[in-house]
């Protein structure tokens, strides 16, 4: 009966932490507390234009801890330039709306 015992421990400890990881990851109260307080800053600062890039990324590393936000960021900015590009002197929303279509499905078919 004292082997069983000792093969008993391991798997009830390999059971409880199979359960309890999804809870324990998805779970990060100190990061969500300073991401709320960070966005409420942003709400409430007076700047009417915040910067939404900067934005996005603090949310994406929220979400995802490990993300490098370099290459992220440099990506979005080639975006932004290529749109900024292709929409200057553009004044009818339908040309802009196409316009950024086209951008975006350029974009998905070259990644």
């Amino acid at each position: 009966m004292r082997p069983k015992r000792f093969i008993d421990i391991p798997v009830l400890f390999l059971l409880f932490s199979y359960i309890l990881h999804p809870i324990i990851a998805s779970s990060n109260p100190l990061l969500v507390g300073n991401i709320e307080t960070r966005l409420l800053e942003i709400q409430e600062d007076g700047n009417t234009q915040p910067d939404l890039l900067e934005t996005l990324l603090m949310v994406s590393k929220h979400w995802k801890p490990s993300l490098d936000l370099a290459p992220l960021k440099e990506e979005i900015q080639i975006i932004i330039r290529s749109a900024r590009q292709k929409l200057s002197g553009l004044d009818r929303p339908e040309d802009i709306i196409r316009t950024i279509r086209t951008v975006r499905t350029q974009l998905l078919l070259y990644s």
